[in-house]
């Protein structure tokens, strides 16, 4: 295991991530749209009523709604009370969050002076939505630097600075300041892949925290049973390789039953069902043909439609396929690792009758539903960037920064209408599934990002030899 030099740095680049992100959001940005005020009604729910009955809470927080906010499809009836459709691991975890700030922030919006806050152009809300998106940034900077570790583990030059170019880049850049799930998942899922990954579980504790953190991850949201999956193989493997002794899987096991018999328990008291809710039903069967379609469609719509595409916003994941290529070559077991997390999560968003919800994250930045694992991808960049053709990588990062100093000068460009008409600049370059764009434009970019991948990988390998 690489050496961690310099004790200061995880609080510094905390704190980058931070400043980054508190510039951007002095900008005019979505923030606050969508789902985030749903949830944060939820914790709000649980802050001050102690309860998940949020009849008289989207009347009642005026700091997070002004009070005419309506539930819409993110709350529903049930047995006379308005429940949230929501997985609730996040709210709970900001509720004594909320529980401080929302005061604080409607205490200021009555009481500093009319001048300053004319000035400044804030609100009760607005404090409130920046006091959410600051600790949304520490969630963020926090992940950063678990980007920063997996990166030193590799011993490939440059591990701080290329950690922050892919954490002060969308899509976690994008996601960054928002009270989205995605990031929190993120953070939890790369910190649980370090330890399985590169230093292993070091006794019955350790393993029984690494268990209750994977289970977490049901309640913060059900889409993230792929990620429990994920890890739990790697922790399987482990024991098979005889890494680890049968009592950690045990506890490591104990540890991801509870909060799964939790988020159970909690979905039966709101619903009467074990596993789906309003918000997360299954999917209708369909054809093997219709399916895999639909699974195409989905998966190529992730890397290259012009509004939620991966590498229209952030192109430094070009690198990721040929990263995989070379890790399969240099380091196997990591190589399977990766494959095995970002592909089990993948596998309930990309099939239709475990997520009806499509792919695009509707009115949220791009590559929404890839945030989660996207780390994953960074770490495969990385090892591709260190072996690769320098000129390449690097116009690939030269790149990438003034996509990233743009976005940061005009975030509302994160956001898109789902109309096939993208808000950055290059987006007419890429297809869109919003519009009648054949399959044909698809496949023809993923067999180019293919072939480019396998010649940086060849290009990697002449450069090892």
């Amino acid at each position: 295991m690489a050496p961690f030099h310099f004790v200061a740095r995880p609080p510094l680049i905390v704190a980058v991530v931070v400043l980054v992100n508190w510039g951007l959001i002095t900008h005019g940005t979505f923030a606050g749209s969508g789902d985030e005020p749903h949830y944060l009604i939820i914790a709000h729910s649980l802050a001050f009523d102690h309860d998940l009955d949020l009849t008289n809470d989207y009347a009642d927080a005026t700091v997070i709604t002004s009070g005419t906010l309506q539930p819409g499809p993110h709350a529903e009836t049930s047995h006379g009370l308005l429940r949230p459709v929501h997985d609730i691991g996040m709210p709970l975890l900001f509720a004594p969050i909320v529980r401080v700030l929302y005061p604080l922030a409607d205490f200021a919006g009555r009481h500093l002076p009319a001048a300053v806050l004319r000035a400044a152009k804030l609100n009760s809300i607005l404090i409130f939505r920046h006091m959410i998106s600051l600790c949304m940034s520490l969630l963020a900077g926090l992940l950063v630097v678990e980007l920063w570790r997996c990166f030193a583990e590799l011993n490939s030059p440059a591990p701080l600075g290329w950690a922050l170019l892919f954490g002060l880049s969308p899509p976690i850049l994008a996601h960054s300041f928002l009270f989205f799930t995605e990031i929190l998942s993120a953070l939890i899922a790369l910190a649980l892949f370090r330890r399985l990954a590169f230093t292993g579980l070091r006794g019955r504790t350790e393993a029984l925290v690494a268990g209750l953190a994977t289970g977490y991850l049901a309640l913060v949201h059900i889409r993230n049973i792929g990620l429990i999956a994920g890890l739990s193989v790697l922790v399987l493997l482990a024991l098979w390789r005889k890494q680890i002794a049968l009592r950690h899987c045990l506890a490591y096991a104990g540890g991801v039953v509870v909060f799964l018999l939790v988020r159970t328990a909690v979905t039966y008291h709101l619903w009467g069902t074990l596993v789906t809710t309003p918000h997360a039903p299954l999917g209708a069967q369909t054809s093997p043909a219709t399916t895999a379609t639909e699974v195409f469609i989905r998966f190529t719509g992730l890397l290259f439609d012009r509004e939620y595409g991966l590498l229209v916003y952030a192109p430094i994941y070009v690198l990721s396929g040929a990263g995989l290529i070379v890790l399969r070559r240099t380091r196997p077991l990591l190589f399977h690792s990766v494959v095995v997390v970002a592909g089990l999560y993948l596998l309930p968003v990309l099939l239709p009758a475990l997520n009806v919800h499509g792919w695009n994250g509707a009115w949220s930045p791009p590559a929404r539903f890839l945030v989660p694992v996207v780390p994953l991808l960074a770490l495969a960049a990385y090892a591709s960037a260190s072996e690769g053709a320098r000129w390449l990588v690097g116009l690939l990062c030269a790149w990438q920064v003034v996509l990233d100093a743009y976005v940061w000068q005009f975030p509302k460009t994160l956001w898109n209408d789902g109309d096939g008409i993208g808000a950055l600049f290059l987006s007419p370059a890429f297809p869109s599934w919003a519009e009648p764009s054949s399959a044909a434009t698809f496949a023809l970019f993923l067999i180019m990002t293919l072939a480019l991948s396998w010649w940086l990988a060849r290009l990697s390998r002449t450069r090892s030899a």
